[in-house]
């Protein structure tokens, strides 16, 4: 997320830096600067939101295909994954295997607050990950908790089925690869 006012632009490399030589993998949900940074860290797993700011580690982010090349740059900095929210039912997922488009077949009326629904997408694929699953599925299932949390009012802990429910609302195109 947004680094706090003092804290400087590299922080999340020096936290992936320290956690990569620990044996652990690292996430990175941030943008701007922040991630650039981190990139040299080769994180397992980042997560910009080309909606708030329209570039990923520098290179313009607007169209479809340079969010694909954003997220082929960020692999070839040791990044595993890059998922990318592009527009507020979609994702774009990169990585070595291929790029999928993730898209919420959910009417926008639906959502009754945004606020938290990138949290969530992040918390459900870093629970399925946890969980032995594989990449993609883990994406869609974090996906589906980006979902189940837009569509309540309160923002509450949201229960597993409640999030399976969702899943059924995911679609996934493979856009390249094997």
């Amino acid at each position: 997320g947004a680094l706090p006012p003092g804290i400087p632009v590299d922080f999340y490399r020096e936290l992936a830096t320290l956690a990569r030589e620990a044996g652990v993998r690292t996430v990175v949900h941030a943008g701007g600067a922040a991630l650039k940074a981190a990139l040299e860290a080769g994180p397992y797993f980042v997560k910009p939101d080309v909606r708030e700011e329209p570039q990923v580690a520098g290179l313009p982010a607007k169209t479809e295909q340079e969010i694909i090349a954003a997220g082929k740059y960020a692999l070839r900095k040791g990044v595993q994954a890059c998922l990318v929210s592009h527009h507020v039912t979609g994702d774009l997922l990169i990585t070595r295997e291929g790029v999928w488009d993730l898209e919420a077949r959910v009417p926008l009326s639906k959502f009754k607050n945004l606020v938290g629904a990138d949290d969530a997408l992040v918390a459900g694929v870093l629970y399925r990950l946890a969980e032995g699953d594989p990449l993609l599925e883990a994406v869609k299932f974090g996906m589906a908790a980006a979902i189940a949390s837009a569509e309540i009012e309160p923002k509450l802990c949201l229960a597993k089925p409640a999030i399976e429910q969702e899943m059924k609302e995911v679609e996934v195109v493979r856009k390249e690869g094997g």
